[in-house]
This record gives structure tokens, C-alpha cells and sequence, in this order.
């Protein structure tokens, strides 16, 4: 067995950590004036747009940005980073189609005209997602920390400063994609180059070829990942309203998007690190184990702690409006440390090629889901309905996670072989 290179990887996520860290002490801090400023029904708008918005992100580009870090090729690489922008902006002119087809033909859309807005947006979430994995390959950790930091507080400083002079649901709008803008300069001269290095478009597609599970099963899967992720803010609006969605849209900024954020940094450096090990046949175990342990305890201790004072920290931060936020954060806070380890771990399928067994699991959760929120929504009223959903969500998620840690064990075992 190959000894586990000795990379510095504690340096490199406290690089991404610390500036995810930063940037959603201060998001969290300019939530005290967004809060004030804005609606429960344009914070819904914006909810419900940016959870569309992930979906269609991430199905134009066929996850062809994942493997951008994972094959061992560098030109390769170059060609597949080329080839995600390409199938981008395919991908965004038939979104146009699409969204000119709802309008016309369907029934009720809860963003109405605000979805004129949303292929430029997700064009943008997609040339910010395949730079950000080109970055990743390179090993420029500093700047895709910058580009992160960046990105994550213009989003809320933005949405400040526009509220000065129109609390709307467009200027919620306005202010994401505009982070995302922001986001991409730390990174966007790596991206130029490697651009103009791509090796011809022949080669290119035999990439695209030979990297089709990529397409067939990865995307899939993190399409469903992504519903699971937004699946309540998606159907909300289709049984009880807008300002419902808000209330979510806020507990979602106070407490799971911060760590999300934090996973996601965390997780990044993650999945170079265990690609290259596994590429090696050395032990993942190392690599897995410690963080799972500082992330339960640490978990279980803030969960407990933030139970007996949400109600007064949510009222602190972002007014008496959002009082509804507490009771849902409260409930949603234990399936959040499950969650959180999910996020940085659930790249394991890709990393062991076992994509298909991971979508397997993934279709079951996301009608599992399904089935909890059509049956809440026939059942209840929202105030009962939400810690019905969480509950059940914790399960859900204390299974996948034994599901993921399942797939490390059997690397283990096959590389003693």
C-alpha cells in the first residue's frame, strides 16, 4: 500500500475556512439591517429565485466542472474547463426558451416576471463554480479564499446599501448577482488563461466523452442533492404563500447557509486531497476520521447552547419580524450537524466511483421528502408543519452520513486486499 502523501492540508482549509469564516461573521452582521429592511415577501422572492437558480446551474454544465480536479491530466483539465463555459451558455439560451414557455403556458409562477432574470444569473453561478474548481486544480488557495470572502460579503453588503433607497425583492436580486460579478475577479485571470490553453475542440470532446459518468450519474445526483437542499422552499409557495417562504429564506441565512458556506470551503480542499489519495491507493481513513469527531462534538455543544437563547438572538439580529425564524431554526438545528459533515464528505461517490450507488440513495431521500412535505402540507398549518419536516430530516441525514462513511469502509478494505 502507498503511504498517504504528506500534504499540508490543515494550512490549505484554514485558508478557505478562515476567509469563509470572516465573511459570514460579517454577512451575519449586516443581517441586522437587511432584517429591518426588507420583507418577509421579498426575502421569499429572493428564496425562491436562488433556489431555482441552483438547479439550473448546475444541470447546464453536466458537473463537468467537478472533474476538472479530479483527472490527472492537466491539458485535459484545461479542455474540461472550456467545455463547462460552452455547455453554460448552451444551457442558458435554452433556459430562455424554457422560461418563455412557463410563462406562456403555465397555470401560476410564484416569481413572475423575476424569471426573465434568472439565465443570466445562473450563467454567471456557472462561470463562478467551473473558475472556482480551475482555481482548485492550481492550488491558488489564497485567492479562491479571496474570491469566496469577497463574493459572500458584497451578497449582504450589497443588499444594505441598496435597501438605503429600495427594499425590494429586485434589489435582493441585484445584489446576489453582483456578488457573484465581485467574486470572480480574485480568479478570473487564471480562468482567461487556461481559457486560451485549451487544446483543440477534438480533443476536447473525446474529454467529455471519457468523463461522461460525470453527466450520467453525478449530475443527476447533485440535482437531487440540490433538491433535497431546497426542495421545502421550491413547493411552499404551491400551499400556503411568498411571506411562508421568507421566514424560511431568513432561518436559512441565520443558521444553514453560514455553515453550508463553511462546509463548502472546508470540503473543497477535501476533495483534492482525498482524489489524490485515492489516485495513490493510500488510506482515506485518516483524512475522515478527525474532522467527523470535531464536527459532532462541536456541533452537539452550539445546538444545545443556541436552544436556550435562539428566540432572543433572532430578535437581536434581525428584528421582531422574523420572531417566526427562531422556532424554525430551533427545530432545524439537529439535522444541521449532520448536514454540515455531509456537505464536506458527500464528493466520497465521486471520488470512488460509486456514483451510481450514491444516486440510488439520493432518489430515495428526495422522495422520502416528498412524501413528508406533500403529507405536512395536507395535514397542517406551517407553525405544526415545520418541526414535523425537521425531525424526519434528521433521520434522513444521520442515515446518509452512515451511508458515505459505508463507502470509506469499503475503500479501506479493498486497498488491505
Amino acid at each position: 500500500m502507498v503511504a498517504q502523501p504528506k500534504q499540508n492540508i490543515l494550512r490549505d482549509s484554514l485558508k478557505l475556512f478562515s476567509s469563509g469564516a470572516l465573511g459570514q461573521i460579517v454577512a451575519l452582521l449586516l443581517l441586522v439591517f437587511i432584517g429591518r429592511q426588507y420583507s418577509e415577501e421579498a426575502m421569499g422572492i429572493l428564496g425562491s429565485f436562488l433556489a431555482w437558480s441552483g438547479l439550473f446551474a448546475i444541470g447546464i454544465m453536466g458537473r463537468y466542472e467537478q472533474a476538472i480536479v479530479v483527472v490527472p491530466n492537466d491539458r485535459e483539465a484545461w479542455g474540461l474547463f472550456r467545455s463547462s463555459i460552452e455547455l453554460a451558455i448552451v444551457g442558458t439560451v435554452n433556459l430562455f426558451i424554457f422560461i418563455y414557455l412557463a410563462n406562456k403556458f403555465a397555470a401560476y409562477i410564484p416569481l413572475g416576471g423575476y424569471t426573465w432574470w434568472m439565465p443570466l444569473y445562473v450563467l454567471l453561478l456557472a462561470i463562478f463554480s467551473a473558475s472556482s474548481m480551475l482555481t482548485l486544480r492550481l492550488k491558488r488557495y489564497g485567492h479562491l479564499a479571496i474570491s469566496q470572502g469577497v463574493r459572500t460579503v458584497s451578497n449582504n453588503l450589497l443588499k444594505v446599501l441598496f435597501g438605503l433607497r429600495d427594499p425590494s425583492a429586485a434589489m435582493l436580486l441585484l445584489s446576489s448577482a453582483l456578488a457573484s460579478l465581485l467574486g470572480l475577479i480574485p480568479i478570473i485571470r487564471f480562468a482567461k488563461r487556461i481559457w486560451h490553453e485549451a487544446p483543440p475542440r477534438k480533443a476536447r470532446l473525446i474529454a467529455l466523452k471519457r468523463h461522461i459518468n460525470f453527466l450520467r450519474y453525478s449530475t443527476p445526483q447533485t440535482l437531487i442533492n440540490t433538491a433535497l437542499a431546497s426542495l421545502l422552499i421550491l413547493l411552499i409557495p404551491f400551499a400556503y404563500s411568498i411571506s411562508e417562504v421568507g421566514i424560511l429564506t431568513m432561518s436559512t441565512m441565520l443558521a444553514r447557509r453560514p455553515l453550508l458556506v463553511l462546509s463548502e470551503s472546508i470540503g473543497q480542499v477535501y476533495f483534492e486531497r482525498m482524489s489524490r489519495t485515492v489516485s495513490m491507493r493510500a488510506s482515506l481513513w485518516g483524512l475522515i476520521r478527525r474532522p467527523i469527531g470535531l464536527i459532532l462534538t462541536i456541533g452537539l455543544v452550539i445546538a444545545i447552547s443556541l436552544a436556550f437563547c435562539i428566540e432572543p438572538l433572532v430578535v437581536l439580529f434581525v428584528g421582531d419580524r422574523w420572531l417566526a425564524s427562531a422556532e424554525v431554526i430551533l427545530w432545524m438545528l439537529p439535522s444541521l450537524i449532520f448536514t454540515f459533515a455531509n456537505s464536506i464528505f458527500n464528493v466520497l461517490p465521486d471520488i470512488l466511483g460509486r456514483q451510481k450507488s450514491n444516486l440510488y440513495a439520493q432518489v430515495l431521500m428526495l422522495l422520502f421528502e416528498l412524501v413528508v412535505i406533500v403529507s405536512g402540507f395536507w395535514l397542517w398549518d406551517f407553525g405544526t408543519f415545520i418541526p414535523y419536516y425537521y425531525s424526519l430530516v434528521f433521520v434522513e441525514q444521520v442515515l446518509y452520513f452512515a451511508f458515505l462513511l459505508s463507502l470509506a469502509r469499503r475503500y479501506e478494505l479493498n486497498i488491505q486486499l
